[in-house]
Order: structure tokens, then C-alpha cells, then sequence
């Protein structure tokens, strides 16, 4: 059935995503045995789960997060976790829900501090996938309402890459070759686009 586009770590399981001949299903190892995927009725067992969706938009990618499991489609965002709060995933308490329909690219995901962020469908916009105290669940806020022309002028969005250190900064290599970047914090609820262009200095 070929090989599995994406994989993650969740709670001491090694979790695959994606095939060609399976775009929507995740396959998670047992627990503490990222080599066994054999199903039983254990807690410990590993699972299979496919998305419960009316199209086969394969999965774009997996972001591990406080014990919860976000997985990303084309057309739709999901949460896959227990029940419960606090207990283990197995197959008698693992539910899926869906949450959002922005849709995403194929890029994997930034995790930051407490939010992921992730580039749309298309290419044309970033996210950030974060709970919402209003909404009272996991919502995607465009990142990119006051600075568009960034990606309609340069290509859109492509490949990308977090640094924490001295500031949380988002880099984004764009459709032309240049670099974005979005200087990211979620806590004063602060993102301000910038560009990098490249510059020759010679000592002669």
C-alpha cells in the first residue's frame, strides 16, 4: 500500500499517516513498543484510525501537543484525543473530532511555545491553530490579514522553520526564492511580517 507520508511521537507511541492507497488513516504502535503494531484489546494495544470525512483529502501533516494529536488535511483540521482528560489513548476512549475547515498545505507545521502554526491550502496564508477561551476550543486565526502581499507578490509560502532564541521567529521561504519572516509572539498577541534580501559585501 506504499509508505507513510508523515510520522510523530504521541505518548511513548511512534505514529505513521498517509499512503497512497490510504491518504486518511494513522496507524500508532503500541505503547513503549514503537516497533509493534499489532491491534488488540489492551490499553497498551496499538490503533488504527482513519478520518471520518465525506471527501479523501490526504492527511498534510501530524503535530503532537499536550497529549493531544492535531492532524491536518487539505480541506480540514482535526484533534485526535481521549475522552477524558488525563487518560490514556487506546481504542476504547479514542475519539476524533474535526474543528476547523481552513485546509493546509503539505508543509509540516511550526509548534511553538503553546500554538502550531501552519501554512493554508494554496499556499497563501499562515495560521496559528490555537484554543480559543470565546470559542471554547481550538480555532485557526489568519496570520496574514495585514500583510497578504507578502505571498500574493513573492509566490506564496513554502518550505518553513521555527527559532525561539533570543525572539520566536517564523521563516518562510517563499515561491520566489526570498525569505519571510514573522516575529511571533502569541502571549501579547504580536505577529509583524519582515523580509530578508540577500546582500554581497566585498572587502577588496
Amino acid at each position: 500500500y506504499g509508505y507513510p507520508m508523515h510520522a510523530t511521537l504521541l505518548n511513548s507511541r511512534l505514529v505513521f499517516a498517509a499512503t497512497n492507497a490510504q491518504p486518511q488513516t494513522l496507524w500508532m504502535s503500541c505503547t513503549d513498543d514503537i516497533d509493534n503494531f499489532m491491534t488488540g484489546d489492551t490499553e497498551s494495544s496499538s490503533l488504527w484510525l482513519t478520518l471520518n470525512t465525506t471527501s479523501q483529502n490526504p492527511i498534510c501533516w501530524l503535530q503532537e501537543q499536550n497529549q493531544k494529536l492535531y492532524v491536518a488535511t487539505a480541506a480540514t483540521e482535526n484533534i485526535i484525543q481521549t475522552v477524558n482528560s488525563g487518560q490514556v489513548l487506546s481504542n476504547n476512549n479514542a475519539i476524533l473530532t474535526k474543528v476547523g475547515y481552513v485546509g493546509s498545505s503539505d508543509t509540516p507545521a511550526l509548534l511553538t511555545a503553546n500554538n502550531v502554526l501552519y501554512i493554508s491550502r494554496g499556499g497563501g496564508r499562515v495560521y496559528q491553530f490555537s484554543y480559543s477561551l470565546d470559542a471554547d476550543g481550538m480555532v485557526s486565526t489568519d496570520l496574514c490579514v495585514f500583510a497578504s502581499h507578502i505571498a500574493e507578490e513573492h509566490g506564496g509560502f513554502g518550505l518553513s522553520a521555527m527559532a525561539s532564541k533570543p525572539d520566536a521567529v517564523a521563516y518562510f521561504v517563499m515561491g520566489d526564492g526570498s525569505i519571510a519572516l514573522c516575529t511571533y509572539d502569541a502571549m501579547q498577541k504580536v505577529n509583524a511580517w519582515h523580509r530578508w534580501t540577500r546582500a554581497f559585501i566585498s572587502n577588496s
